[in-house]
C-alpha cells in the first residue's frame, strides 16, 4: 500500500523576476509626406465614414470622381501644413492635420482630426470627433 504525500510549497526563487504583463505600447506619431497619400487617404476614408457630422468635407466629396492619387497627395502639400497619423501595434489608428493660422506666423490651426475606436481606447485622437 502507498502512502499519500502532500507536495511541498514551491518556494520562490527570489532570483527569477515575477511575470508581468506587458505595458501598453504608445501609439507612434508619424508626419506624412505627399508619397504617403495612401495611408491618408484610407484614414480620410474611415473618419469621413464613422463622424460624418464632424467634418465639412462629405464622404462622397472623396470618393467617385473625387477619389484619385493626384487629390489625395495635393492636400498633403498645401505649403506649411502638418499632417500626423498615429501608429499603433503597426496599424494606422488616428490622423490630425493642421495649416498656418496667419502667413508666417508660428501658429496653427488645426483643420481636421479623428481617432478610430483603437486609438480613443487608448486615450487617443479626440474622441473621434473632428473638425474640416
Amino acid at each position: 500500500m502507498s502512502e499519500l504525500h502532500e507536495p511541498e510549497p514551491h518556494e520562490p526563487d527570489l532570483h527569477e523576476p515575477e511575470p508581468r504583463e506587458p505595458e501598453p505600447r504608445e501609439p507612434e506619431l508619424r508626419r506624412l509626406g505627399s508619397d504617403d497619400w495612401a495611408l491618408w487617404r484610407e484614414l480620410r476614408l474611415a473618419a469621413l465614414t464613422e463622424a460624418p457630422y464632424a467634418f465639412g468635407s462629405t464622404l462622397a466629396d472623396w470618393q467617385g470622381a473625387g477619389d484619385h492619387e493626384a487629390r489625395w497627395r495635393s492636400r498633403l502639400e498645401i505649403p506649411g501644413a502638418l499632417d500626423l497619423v498615429a501608429v499603433l501595434d503597426g496599424r494606422p489608428v488616428a490622423m490630425a492635420s493642421g495649416v498656418p493660422a496667419e502667413e508666417g506666423g508660428a501658429a496653427a490651426e488645426r483643420i481636421s482630426r479623428w481617432g478610430g475606436a483603437r486609438a480613443r481606447a487608448r486615450g487617443a485622437g479626440g474622441g473621434g470627433a473632428a473638425v474640416s
